[in-house]
């Protein structure tokens, strides 16, 4: 399985007795990660995933996740819809991803994570981030312990809002280039190498 370094980036334990386990390489991560078919239905969960499950986070029906409504099922399966449509019309190697945020079945906020599994694959890796904090103020500390300039706050806040480069871009009125050289200086502040990567930790500092 080609796991999308984009999403978990390269702390990639392969030293695992589950070797022939397409879910092998994610197993430790700290995280629940579900490898699900575009219908929902669960092909592999990681331990974490189990827990997820047995702490009311998500529920499973006849081998397919079940969210907290059936409005909800409905949302993820046309995010992965779009996913899948994306990866056809994009010119690069990046796998698609969408970040989203729901109320779980326990009526808690969690932040989730979803990304094509391979550019060959109609499956779909589904991250649960953990209980989220988006205020101001906590946005705002992210913005002061990585020195983050007034324009790169403002694209932070609009990556955890969901939002790609291009909607970035177009929200704050700036060229699509300059939102890129806002990133670039935004990466090496965060240590990250790319755009997922450091929605990724930042979802983890709100977590």
């Amino acid at each position: 399985m080609e796991l999308s370094n984009t999403l978990f980036g390269n702390d990639i334990n392969r030293q695992s007795s589950r070797a022939h386990s397409k879910l092998a390489v994610i197993e430790y991560f700290p995280q629940p990660i579900f490898l699900l078919s575009k219908d929902l239905s669960v092909i592999e969960k990681n331990s974490q995933a189990e827990r997820a499950l047995a702490n009311h986070w998500v529920g499973q029906v006849h081998g397919k996740l079940h969210f907290n409504n059936q409005q909800h099922n409905s949302q993820v399966t046309q995010i992965i819809s779009t996913l899948l449509a994306a990866r056809q019309q994009s010119k690069t190697h990046e796998m698609p991803t969408k970040r989203f945020i729901l109320r779980n079945i326990d009526m808690e906020f969690r932040a989730y994570t979803l990304t094509l599994e391979s550019p060959e694959s109609d499956n779909v890796l589904l991250s649960i981030q953990g209980d989220i904090d988006c205020s101001e103020s906590k946005l705002q500390s992210i913005t002061s312990a990585f020195s983050l300039s007034y324009s790169e706050g403002k694209i932070i806040k609009l990556m955890a809002d969901g939002l790609k480069p291009k909607q970035i871009a177009y929200e704050l009125g700036l060229s699509l280039n300059t939102v890129r050289s806002h990133l670039r200086t935004l990466y090496a502040k965060m240590q990250v190498s790319d755009y997922n990567q450091a929605l990724t930790a930042t979802i983890k500092l709100l977590a």
